[in-house]
């Protein structure tokens, strides 16, 4: 008797109302069947064009079926690493298993790689996670405020590590570890308890955002890159995360009575976030077709750099000359908010930190532009 060999991942079709066919998977996700549509769809009736179609329709929807099935197995391969002797895993081996997984950038693969390169040389590729808690940390940051590199990351011959690059480091480290603990690998995340500006201070860097009046020309601006530019404007105004807003389904969007709020959990921190919605934000949501699902993704957006580039595009298109990323969508936000009186502890509750302190830098870049307001009031005794 032979073995039915069961596909975890299946292309399905749903008719439309103009008797076509819309495409979507289904495969299930963390124990939770889930139906992903993938705005793809068949043509009714036949013809040598209309075949055409349909034909490079299924080849798309085949290469979508294999780029979620890689997805899957990835997934799982960070799951086995996440057994129940979790602790015993090493450090490096995870970190490569991180760098494996097709969805990260070459940037985030090489700032993972650099990390690992000190925890080797400080403590060798065997170290695994038992070790790692707050006086690891202490010994880490130590370590790299004494090391004095032949050569190495960022820095020149004989030369010790400046103050960025330690930080920077650190940062690196500390999303690796709070995967770790978001993957069962650790009980509890140290990093949580640690701060690294007590060994530390790393130079303040400039935060590219939009005043209010750059935000209402991008806003308005003519672009081809439309959802890029409804993704953007979006975050302005609720201050998401990038990774928050590309994960945010029709589902977390919900009504209460005449307002509406989003819920998620925040895919950084894993804290639950619920906040209001203002009605303005609305018109800035893609249009959502009648086949979508509550599980469908609002901004299916692409690459991270792709993105990036087409934000500096529009901004270039409204007449903005800042080097801004996705990211800074966030920073307007904070700061249009703080800008307009509301209080950093509201701010704070908004963006979703976990420390008012962490908020408080966009209280200093306020409080900077009202240093320079107040600087260029003329001085009438002259």
């Amino acid at each position: 008797m032979r073995t039915q060999i069961t596909d975890p991942v299946k292309i399905r079709f749903r008719n439309t109302k103009d008797g076509g066919k819309s495409i979507f998977l289904d495969y299930s996700l963390n124990g939770k069947r889930k139906f992903e549509f993938l705005k793809l769809y068949l043509l009714p009736g036949k013809g040598k064009e209309i075949k055409a179609h349909n034909d490079n329709v299924m080849l798309m929807a085949q290469a979508r079926k294999g780029q979620r099935l890689q997805d899957l197995q990835d997934d799982r391969r960070i799951s086995e690493l996440s057994a129940p002797q979790g602790s015993s895993v090493r450090f490096c081996d995870y970190v490569e298993q991180l760098c494996e997984k097709e969805n990260i950038t070459e940037k985030t693969k090489k700032a993972y790689r650099n990390m690992a390169r000190f925890v080797k040389e400080f403590y060798t590729d065997r170290m695994t996670f038992r070790k790692i808690d707050g006086n690891f940390l202490k010994d880490f940051i130590l370590r790299l405020i004494d090391y004095t590199p032949a050569y190495h990351y960022k820095s020149k011959e004989g030369k010790r590590l400046g103050n960025n690059t330690i930080v920077a480091v650190y940062s690196v480290l500390r999303s690796v570890i709070g995967k770790a603990y978001r993957d069962g690998i650790l009980p509890s995340n140290p990093t949580e308890e640690f701060r690294v500006s007590d060994y530390v201070k790393g130079t303040e860097t400039e935060r590219a955002y939009l005043e209010l009046e750059e935000l209402r020309r991008f806003a308005t601006v003519e672009t081809r890159h439309l959802l890029e530019k409804q993704a953007f404007v979006f975050s302005c105004i609720c201050g998401l995360r990038v990774s928050d807003v590309r994960k945010l389904t029709w589902g977390d969007i919900k009504k209460v009575g005449d307002n509406y709020k989003i819920e998620i959990r925040q895919k950084k921190t894993r804290d639950r976030l619920s906040n209001p919605l203002s009605p303005e934000i609305l018109h800035w949501l893609p249009e959502r077709s009648d086949e979508a699902l509550s599980s469908d993704i609002v901004f299916p957006l692409v690459a991270e750099q792709y993105v990036n580039d087409k934000i500096r595009e529009i901004a270039k298109e409204a007449g903005i000359h800042k080097h801004l990323s996705f990211h800074s969508a966030r920073h307007t936000c904070a700061t249009m908010m703080l800008t307009l009186g509301v209080d950093l502890y509201t701010v704070s509750k908004l963006l979703g930190h976990r420390r008012v302190t962490t908020t408080q830098i966009y209280g200093n870049i306020v409080d900077k532009k009202k240093r320079e307001a107040v600087d260029m009031i003329p001085d009438f005794m002259q």
